[in-house]
């Protein structure tokens, strides 16, 4: 008598697209609450491709005399977080439409699933599908590929890109250099991924099959991060860095009015003139959250000359050097905000401003006698 030996093991046949292609746009706005703001995003997705479903799948220790027994197939939607999707997803496969589920369907992974139960492997056929997707986040916007060929347009009104990633966008024709236009309302840029170029699929595929979780945020992953390079925070800081030289610099012009003009100035006068250069900053940062930057600079800049313009006028003997020095103050302030909202040429802009001061004062300075230099008698007249 022959015995039969009976086993039972379950596991997953994954079928990935063939191809799909993604038509997405971004309309990027400003969440506030009070001083403060997020840039946000809401995508719209569209999303079509195809699935080569074979005959028999080839799946590992599965020879003659093995019976398979098919669950209730599905379609999986990856999303990192599903407290993003603004609206209803559409699915429609093979030309029906179906409703998806919450959940993945799969270990490890956020998103959402559709069963299709009428769709059950039996004979070899393509599949067309639909996806219709609505997500809002903020800052950035990611994708895996995991078909044979990921084709994505990404078009957004944000004006400053930074696209990131395994992945940047890809020359499309002879005619168009890079697949990628910045416009002044915003970008467009379009991604081609072949799976030969990716392990995604691959470490996806055998992920699913074995149960495992999968961590979709591999590094296949590419985007783009919808960065503002210019705001409020990010100028008050750059000027807050170029401070300590900018004080520098003020305090240099005082000990030359004090050095040419046989002044005496006392080192109190010198912390007066210090702080309201430092409490500029202070000015600068707390108006900028209130006006644009500009107007916020413009207020800062104008209160600290005007300050230190009728201060210097006593302190260094008469209003027309007062006068002068506020002028060196407010053209060092004018060079300061041009190394502000000139990001690119910053360096090359400080480089060439610190040549010509330092050519200023060697012009100024050169006929002068730096041995004859001392303590001026106090009973001499103010020059």
């Amino acid at each position: 008598m022959q015995r039969e030996d009976q086993r039972r093991s379950e596991g997953r046949w994954v079928v990935l697209p063939s191809r799909a292609d993604w038509d997405t746009n971004a309309a990027t706005d400003f969440k506030r609450r009070g001083l403060f703001k997020a840039l946000v995003y809401d995508l719209k997705a569209s999303i079509a491709g195809r699935f080569e479903v074979p005959t028999r799948p080839a799946l590992p220790g599965v020879g003659k005399g093995v019976k398979l027994t098919w669950g209730t197939p599905f379609v999986s939607v990856f999303v990192s977080d599903t407290r993003g999707l603004s609206s209803t997803p559409q699915l429609t496969l093979d030309g029906t439409p179906l409703g998806f589920r919450n959940g993945s369907g799969l270990a490890g992974l956020d998103g959402i699933h559709a069963d299709a139960a009428g769709l059950a492997p039996g004979t070899a056929r393509a599949l067309p599908f639909s996806i219709g997707l609505s997500v809002r986040g903020t800052e950035a916007v990611d994708f895996v590929p995991l078909a044979e060929t990921a084709w994505v347009t990404l078009d957004s009104t944000w004006p400053h890109p930074s696209f990131a990633g395994a992945f940047l966008p890809m020359p499309r024709d002879r005619h168009m250099p890079r697949d990628r236009q910045d416009r002044p309302a915003g970008f467009s840029a379009r991604w081609e991924v072949s799976a030969l170029a990716t392990k995604a699929p691959a470490a996806f595929t055998a992920a699913a099959r074995e149960g495992r979780a999968w961590k979709g945020d591999c590094r296949d992953a590419f985007g783009v991060r919808f960065i503002e390079p210019i705001n409020v925070y990010s100028m008050a800081d750059r000027a807050l860095k170029y401070g300590f030289l900018f004080v520098a610099l003020s305090f240099a012009a005082f000990f030359l009015f004090e050095l040419l003009k046989s002044l005496r100035i006392h080192p109190a006068q010198y912390l007066l003139v210090g702080l309201a250069l430092a409490l500029f900053f202070l000015l600068l940062l707390s108006l900028s959250e209130q006006v644009p930057f500009a107007l916020a600079y413009a207020l800062a800049a104008g209160a600290s000359i005007a300050l230190q313009g009728f201060y210097l006028s006593h302190v260094l003997g008469s209003a027309r050097r007062g006068l002068g020095f506020a002028g060196l103050l407010a053209a060092l302030f004018g060079a300061l905000y041009g190394l502000l909202i000139n990001e690119d040429t910053a360096l090359l802009m400080g480089s060439l401003l610190l040549f010509g001061l330092l050519a200023l004062v060697m012009t100024i300075t050169r006929r002068l006698d730096w041995y004859s230099v001392g303590p001026v008698d106090p009973g001499r007249p103010r020059s």
